[in-house]
């Protein structure tokens, strides 16, 4: 069985026999968890230049500090 990083590692348990156990937990030579972080990442800086002028409809509680 040949083993590549990418999208199809991620849905492995949805299809037991498309990649071995050792990609997700092989920590040494994982890219599943570099990719995954690296798409979190990627997703939050998209939200903040999405949200950066957003106005709320009402103003902050007292208790939130800036």
């Amino acid at each position: 069985m040949q083993v590549t990083s990418g999208h199809s590692c991620i849905v492995s348990r949805e299809k037991p026999y498309e990649v071995d156990d050792d990609v997700f937990y092989d920590t040494d030579r994982s890219l599943v968890w570099d990719e995954a972080e690296n798409r979190k990442w990627t997703v939050m800086a998209i939200l903040l230049h999405l949200l950066r002028d957003h106005k709320p409809a009402i103003d902050k509680p007292r208790f939130f500090r800036v």
